[in-house]
């Protein structure tokens, strides 16, 4: 049971004490309901001093129980608190941060080392680059020179062999163009003549930088190879990590919503757990009381109690009038005895036995968590005292037995659920569901719609602790959770 767990955490010393408290807390409010509106009639005729002194012992006990409760109440919330925080931190990304940084840290190192080794050749690649295009734009301005040259000397030869101006000969002959010609075609091969080797040297002087480039070049490419893929391996890591900080962020000012929500889901797992074990208290004390007044009753020798019970029985019925009850010689501890039974057998003759249990819905995928199965404590921090039946959201819900609607607890976007009364003091509970279709306090009949289906995160009565669309199917016999599966029709899974 769920309170087992909380046992190991030292705030719940022993599953008798737990008992204890919780049938005394129990047994007070059953004295409360009873002196409210539906059975004011039982306790309203034990007007003894025995049974006000027994009243206020219970009264007084439920005081001391609701302070132990208290107690215990408060050191559940701490302990949960604790499994909360612990869950968060597995949850935050500082762990992968943490990787992160420790695998940017090396391959850092060894970015430097890949560094230290290029950056050398790699400034010297810069050096050669910075006088080479020195050199280019010398080999520009002589090379600009050179053709002016070339140009001209063409533009000569061309007019020695093309001159036909006759009338510019009659002036000038062509003796003295002739020697014009010469002397300008000699300065020329002069300018080309003190240019040409320097064009020369600085070509090659171009091509040799340009050589010891690529050399360098080639030297260094298998260490830049690894320096880039490093790199690139280096941002990707930078990038995640920066993903995960994100991520971390974003948890960390959603904590107190998260904590909330969760702290509420629990809450409300829990009361449907105490409602349960409630329950079990409740027919104890009934049952004892009955027990009481049933041995008061037998004193009595006027009473025959059978007979004056058949009687009430058929006046109940509608079969015999008030004045056929003999009721000579009884003490009101008498009248309330046979009120009392005669309630208990009025409503145990409403239901059917519950020996075996229908499927609550069609099992079309299997089962897909089992009653404790180890991985739902490490998860959620609390026991799975039952079976998850993955089903679509809305799917319909039918009760697995005839009986009684002890509670259908609508919680809104929380965990809602519904727990049927059977007899021979069987109990299931349906968790997740979507929709509420009975009220507290109804019959109903096995098959009968009871509601829908739900678990999807985020839905109508799904809860925090939820992974996904499905009916959380809980059996408990004589307060102890059970495996569903023992109830439950075994060829419907094959």
């Amino acid at each position: 049971m769920f309170f087992l767990n909380i046992q190991k955490t030292e705030i719940l010393h022993t599953k008798s004490t737990f008992i204890k408290i919780w049938a005394g807390l129990n047994i007070a409010l059953l004295v409360f309901l009873f002196t409210g509106n539906s059975f004011t009639f039982a306790f309203s005729a034990l007007g003894t001093k025995s049974e006000e002194y027994a009243a206020k012992q219970i009264q007084e006990q439920l005081t001391n129980s609701y302070i132990e409760s208290s107690k215990k109440a408060i050191g559940i919330k701490i302990l949960e608190k604790k499994i909360l925080e612990s869950k968060v931190d597995t949850l935050t990304a500082e762990d992968n941060i943490a990787a992160y940084n420790q695998d940017i840290s090396l391959i850092q190192e060894k970015i430097s080392v890949f560094f230290n080794q290029i950056s050398k050749p790699k400034q010297k690649i810069a050096e050669l680059k910075t006088k080479e295009n020195g050199l280019i734009d010398i080999l520009l301005e002589q090379g600009k020179i050179l053709i002016f040259v070339y140009i001209q000397l063409e533009e000569i030869q061309n007019k020695q062999k093309t001159r036909s101006e006759k009338l510019f000969a009659s002036f000038f002959g062509d003796e003295e163009i002739e020697t014009l010609e010469s002397q300008e075609i000699e300065n020329l091969k002069k300018i080309e003549k003190k240019i040409r080797p320097k064009f020369s040297d600085v070509l090659f002087q171009l091509q040799k930088n340009k050589f010891a480039q690529l050399k360098i070049q080639k030297s260094i490419n298998p260490i830049e190879k690894q320096y880039k893929k490093l790199s690139e391996k280096r941002d990707g890591l930078e990038q995640k990590k920066e993903r995960e900080e994100a991520l971390l962020t974003q948890a960390s000012s959603s904590k107190n919503e998260y904590d909330n929500l969760l702290a509420t889901t629990r809450k409300q797992m829990l009361d449907s757990m105490l409602d349960s074990v409630r329950v079990d208290v409740e027919l104890e004390a009934l049952n004892k009381k009955l027990t009481e007044l049933e041995e008061k009753k037998n004193s009595h020798k006027k009473l025959s109690a059978k007979a004056n019970a058949e009687k009430m029985k058929n006046l109940l019925h509608g079969s015999a009038l008030p004045d056929e009850i003999d009721t000579t010689g009884l003490s009101t501890e008498d009248i309330a005895s046979i009120d009392l039974q005669l309630l208990k057998e009025a409503n145990e003759s409403k239901f059917v036995l519950a020996t075996a249990l229908a499927w609550p819905l069609y099992p079309k995928k299997g089962i897909s968590a089992g009653f404790r199965e180890p991985g739902y404590y490490k998860r959620f921090g609390m026991q799975h005292n039952a079976v998850d039946i993955p089903a679509p959201q809305g799917t319909p819900l039918t009760a697995s037995a005839s009986g009684y609607v002890y509670k259908a607890k609508d919680n809104g976007l929380g965990y809602s659920y519904i727990i049927l009364l059977h007899k021979n003091n069987i109990r299931t509970v349906y968790g997740h569901v979507s929709q509420i279709n009975v009220k507290e306090g109804q019959l109903v009949q096995e098959g009968e719609l009871i509601g829908l289906s739900g678990g999807m995160p985020g839905t109508k009565g799904a809860g925090k602790m939820t992974t996904g669309p499905h009916l959380h199917f809980e059996v408990l016999e004589n307060g102890v959770y059970k495996n569903p599966l023992d109830f439950l029709e075994s060829g419907v899974l094959q």
